[in-house]
This record gives structure tokens, C-alpha cells and sequence, in this order.
């Protein structure tokens, strides 16, 4: 059983977590983009009378299962197995979210990007805004969507899910790149010459500024909703209550 203090904590969380997971499903449903070489594709579309098929579908979708499924599950119920924190991440919740927040701003604008370049006969790769941050933006946004998950409810399950599901990604994405390569030719090559797959030092460190300033804005808000109704001048300068 969760103590009073892990509830307290799911339930602050919850809404933001379920919203950003809901926004992420939503996204990817609204451009479905199955591949040749992802192994859960290939399992799905394969013979049905495939022998170890199940067993195919299962293992492909194990990273996604454990990065995502259980933490929904621990939200849900309230049950959170093999956790591998005593107390919940109060003092880094604030970033957490903020990491929560940018996940989800950097798949939409990387979904509604893409609608864009394949809504064109294009012989080169997209290159609209995010895809100039790194190659695959949607993929970083589900890598950085189960990071702030196991930030948020931190379990030795989460944990396992998560990495596995980036070392998972980063396999699909080198396979996927060879048949890129392929369509684009010359194009592609100068592209990923330019652009990274996954973001490097600059782009890291700005986007660990563009979390502080999401949880910063958090924080605020947070400040905000636990001030409402009381005095005016509380609400102003919220950081004088905490003095008292």
C-alpha cells in the first residue's frame, strides 16, 4: 500500500501525466506512420499462422508496455510495485513536469510538421521546425515522455522500460535511416550530415533551459492554485506566505 504521502503525490500529478499521454497517443493516431523495418509492424502484419507470433507482438511491444503502461497503472489504482524511492520527488517535481510539458509541445509541433511535408511531393527530407533540432523529434518526444514518467513515479519496472525503450528507439531509427537514405539519396546524406539523430550538447543544454522554464511557470501556477482565496496581497507575492 502507498503511504498518504505517495497518494498526495500521484493524485498532484495525475492530470498532467494522463493529459500528456492522451496527447501523445492522440498525435500519433492522427498520422499513423507504420514502418517496414519496426519490429512491432512487422509482427502485426506478418502470417497469422506465423509460429511464435504472440511471442513476436509481445516483445516488440514490451518497452512501450513498461515505460508507459505501468506507470498509467500506478496512476489508476494507486499502486506503484518496486519503487525504487521510499519518499515521492517533491523538491524535482516542478522540473519533472516541465520535462512533461516539453515532451508534449515537441511532438505536436513535430506531428503537425510533418502533416505539412507529407502533404507535399517532397524529394527531400522534411526540414520544417523541429526536424532542424535533431532527425526524429517524435521519437525524442516518447523518450523524453518516459523519462519524465520514471522521474515522476520512479520504479525499478519504469526505469527498465525506459531505457530499453530508447536503445529500442535509437535500433529502430538506424534501420529506418538506411531506407531514408535510399528514398532521398543525396539529400538525405547532406541532411544528416547537418542535423544530428538525437539532440547534442547545444541542443541538450537548451532544452534543459526550456524545461527549467516550464517548471518555473509550473511552480507559479502551483503557487497560485494553493494561495486561491486568500488576500490579495498573498496571491501578488505568494513567497512571503512560506515566510510566516
Amino acid at each position: 500500500m502507498l503511504s498518504t504521502e505517495w497518494r498526495s503525490h500521484i493524485s498532484a500529478v495525475r492530470s498532467a501525466a494522463l493529459a500528456s499521454m492522451g496527447l501523445q497517443a492522440v498525435w500519433l493516431l492522427l498520422l499513423p506512420i507504420p514502418s517496414e523495418v519496426s519490429p512491432l509492424d512487422q509482427a502485426l502484419s506478418g502470417d497469422t499462422n506465423q509460429p511464435r507470433r504472440e511471442l513476436s507482438v509481445l516483445l516488440a511491444a514490451a518497452p512501450a508496455v513498461l515505460a508507459f503502461g505501468l506507470p498509467l497503472a500506478g496512476m489508476v489504482l494507486l499502486r506503484l510495485p518496486l519503487r525504487l524511492s521510499r519518499s515521492p520527488p517533491l523538491r524535482s517535481r516542478g522540473l519533472a513536469l516541465g520535462v512533461l510539458l516539453l515532451a508534449s509541445l515537441l511532438s505536436a509541433a513535430a506531428v503537425l510538421s510533418l502533416r505539412g511535408c507529407l502533404g507535399e511531393a517532397r524529394l527531400t527530407p522534411c526540414t520544417r521546425a523541429p526536424f532542424q533540432v535533431c532527425r526524429h523529434p517524435i521519437s525524442l518526444s516518447i523518450v523524453l515522455l518516459a523519462a519524465a514518467l520514471t522521474w515522476l513515479l520512479p520504479s525499478l519496472p519504469g526505469l527498465v522500460g525506459s531505457m530499453w525503450l530508447a536503445f529500442h528507439l535509437d535500433g529502430q531509427l538506424s534501420a529506418e535511416e538506411v531506407v531514408l537514405r535510399a528514398r532521398f539519396g543525396a539529400g538525405w546524406v547532406a541532411y544528416a550530415a547537418e542535423v544530428p539523430r538525437w539532440p547534442g550538447v547545444y541542443v541538450s543544454g537548451c532544452l534543459l533551459l526550456a524545461c527549467a522554464g516550464c517548471a518555473c511557470c509550473g511552480w507559479i501556477c502551483e503557487r497560485i492554485a494553493s494561495t486561491r482565496g486568500t488576500g490579495r496581497g498573498e496571491l501578488i507575492f505568494p513567497m512571503f506566505s512560506s515566510w510566516r
